[in-house]
C-alpha cells in the first residue's frame, strides 16, 4: 500500500475519447479508489476526489502527484491543474483498466508506468525531463 504522497508518471497515447483508465486501485470501491485517467474530455485524477486537467486528449507524458488537497496533474512536464483529489492511498495495481463503474480500459498505448512511494528521488522535473528524453517527448 502507497499512502499518500505518491506520484504516478506514464506516457501514453490516447486513441479513443473518453472514460479511459491509465492507473486504478486494484480493490478500490467506486468511490474508495485511487486512478489516473481521460473522463468526461479531461485528465484526471481521483483519490475520493476528483481533479480535472486539460481537455487536450494527445498529452503524452502524465503526471500526477497524490497529496490530498495539495494533488497536481502534470501533463508534457509542465502542472496544469491542482488541488483536493481526496485521501486514498493507492493499494495494489491495475495497468489500462479499472473494474468499478461498469469497467473503464485504456483505448490506446501505454509505453510506461512509473509509481513512487513519494516523490521520485532524483526530484519530479528531472524524472520527467528524463523520461521526455528517452521517449521524444516534447515538454513545456
Amino acid at each position: 500500500m502507497y499512502s499518500q504522497v505518491n506520484t504516478i508518471i506514464a506516457v501514453v497515447e490516447l486513441a479513443g475519447s473518453d472514460n479511459h483508465t491509465i492507473v486504478a486501485e486494484r480493490d478500490g470501491a467506486a468511490t474508495d479508489r485511487n486512478n489516473l485517467q481521460y473522463t468526461t474530455g479531461k485528465w484526471n485524477m481521483f483519490a475520493g476526489k476528483s481533479i480535472y486537467g486539460s481537455e487536450e486528449p494527445t498529452r503524452q507524458l502524465i503526471t500526477s502527484v497524490v497529496d490530498g488537497a495539495n494533488t497536481v496533474i502534470r501533463e508534457d512536464g509542465r502542472q496544469t491543474v491542482s488541488g483536493d483529489a481526496g485521501t486514498e492511498g493507492l493499494n495494489g495495481v491495475r495497468i489500462g483498466y479499472m473494474e468499478e463503474i461498469g469497467g473503464r480500459y485504456w483505448d490506446g498505448e501505454i509505453g510506461l508506468v512509473e509509481i513512487h512511494d513519494g516523490l521520485p528521488s532524483n526530484g519530479l522535473q528531472t524524472r520527467e525531463n528524463e523520461i521526455a528524453t528517452e521517449w521524444g517527448i516534447s515538454t513545456a
